[in-house]
């Protein structure tokens, strides 16, 4: 994309305007600057995630030459090569002795940053910035900083139109924070605030912009990473901010909330109709430690989606997507014949590895799908989504029909995984629901994801990705951790199916 006084054309991220005898041209890539990679994480998962060009320097204790951040062309015209300069807590080193902690880069360097941004009118931000380090605040009255949680909430959306953010009490939980005060209102305006804690008694800034005679920052007083939500609700307010709501491409957000479905969840897909022990029950039950959703349940969810979507933005869906198990309606209503299918034996492995293809031990037994629709829907909850207006309140996906283990399991067996789930979900009427896919699934424990008879089943019964973990980084694009990844036969036994990201939550199956 390049944008030629505000003019969009897409083919580079790039801003120009004139300079007397010379034309200022912008593109969009975001330096980075960071100890590591590590700590570089929490501004480039966002950046990522809108597809931003980006540039990482990991500048070492010792220093390091800043990237070249202008580039003059054959004609005389300057080039900024940079549309976004972010810093995580300045980069600092214990230099011991009377220096102590310091920034690794330089007074020099402050000041090519510095003149860069006012020529080019570039802004920047500082992610993880500690009170006492900046013109303009000062520390709050308290400890220096903390990790007690503390609310922090944004003080006016509409400063980043673009963001589409609604206002929310937001956690700081196990993020260290360091409470500020302004000491100079002419350059110096809050955006976001601190509620009380035991440490602070009363509301405090948690975040600023700045204006030094046109050289434009925003400080967040927080520390982050790529797995906080707070993070990653910050993140939109610095990268619209940051780029004044200019960007590649358009934004789409699509949250897929997964868990079992067992009570007192706020989401409900992976092994629906299963049974999931409970880890441990706390408060009276009358019906006891349950493994298994009820009616009831599913009732006062469908009466809270409506009532949570009207909550959202002008224009957001949200529904779930239950994820289902056939097995369980049939172990529920006692449908003969029972089946039991334990995981494959085979060899010790760990997550990723490679089963050889055409190996393995056949757990099924060589039967057909003869259970009948009258026992099946015996089970409540296979009753319960006979009625329409149930049935289309939610998504539907296929979760394997008995959630066999798939690391280690035979092309005969996945067939029949897949299949059976199909022809249970068919008898249902759930392939004729609203929202409705075969294309896509949910694998047990995200397993099979290096067994070439696994996929080349999945795909056979026309489902062409899933979902996976982006925790485990061989199930990562190595490009990008928001991109799909394709699998290949060198790297998972089988090519061409599609690896969706799923990132886990803190919150475990069975709780």
């Amino acid at each position: 994309m390049r944008i030629i006084f505000l003019l969009l054309i897409f083919v580079h991220s790039v801003l120009a305007c004139s300079d007397h005898n010379n034309t200022l041209s912008l593109y969009q890539t975001a330096l980075v600057l960071a100890t590591d990679a590590g700590a570089a994480d929490e501004a480039v998962s966002i950046l990522n995630g809108y597809g931003q060009p980006t540039e990482s320097l990991a500048i070492p204790q010792a220093g390091i030459t800043l990237p070249n951040l202008e580039t003059i062309d054959a004609w005389n015209n300057s080039i900024g090569n940079f549309g976004l300069i972010i810093v995580i807590g300045l980069v600092p080193y214990d230099y011991g002795g009377s220096i102590g902690w310091a920034s690794a880069i330089t007074a020099d360097q402050w000041t090519q940053l510095y003149a860069y941004q006012v020529k080019y009118g570039v802004r920047m931000i500082h992610l993880d910035g500690w009170a006492g380090s900046f013109a303009g605040v000062g520390l709050a009255p308290g400890p220096g900083g903390t990790y007690d949680d503390q609310t922090v909430t944004l003080l006016d959306p509409s400063m980043v139109p673009t963001a589409g953010l609604l206002s929310a009490n937001l956690s700081t939980y196990g993020l260290w924070h360091s409470p500020a005060v302004i000491t100079d209102a002419t350059t110096t305006t809050a955006i976001l605030e601190f509620g009380t804690n035991i440490d602070y008694s009363v509301e405090t800034v948690a975040g600023v912009i700045q204006n030094f005679s046109g050289r434009e920052q925003m400080v967040i007083f927080i520390s982050g990473a790529s797995w906080c939500l707070t993070s990653n609700y910050i993140g939109h307010v610095w990268f619209h901010w940051g780029y004044r709501g200019i960007y590649n491409g358009f934004r789409r957000v699509a949250m897929h909330q997964q868990s079992n479905p067992i009570e007192d969840v706020t989401n409900l897909v992976d092994d629906m109709f299963n049974q999931t022990d409970i880890y441990v029950t706390v408060g009276p039950d009358p019906e006891g430690q349950r493994s298994r959703i009820n009616t009831t349940d599913l009732e006062m969810h469908l009466s809270w989606l409506s009532e949570f979507e009207a909550t959202l933005n002008p224009g957001s869906v949200y529904f779930m997507e239950f994820g289902i198990n056939g097995k369980g309606s049939i172990d529920t209503a006692n449908c003969a014949p029972s089946l039991y299918i334990p995981d494959p034996i085979g060899p010790s492995q760990n997550a990723e590895w490679l089963k050889p293809v055409g190996t393995g031990v056949n757990m099924w037994p060589n039967i057909s799908y003869t259970w009948s629709q009258e026992c099946i829907l015996s089970d409540p909850l296979a009753s319960f989504f006979q009625t329409t207006s149930n049935r289309d309140a939610v998504a539907w996906v296929s979760h394997t029909f008995t959630h066999e283990t798939l690391e280690n399991a035979t092309y005969f067996d996945t067939n029949l995984e897949m299949s059976f789930n199909l022809l249970h979900a068919e008898l249902l009427g759930l392939t004729s629901a609203a929202q409705w896919s075969n294309k896509t699934f949910i694998p047990p424990a995200i397993s099979g994801m290096h067994n070439g008879d696994a996929l080349k089943a999945f795909m056979d019964n026309g489902v062409m990705g899933g979902v996976g973990d982006s925790t485990r980084p061989a199930l990562l694009n190595p490009n990008n951790s928001h991109w799909p990844l394709i699998t290949t036969v060198e790297g998972n036994g089988y090519a061409g199916y599609t690896i969706i990201p799923r990132w886990a939550t803190r919150v475990y199956y069975n709780v």
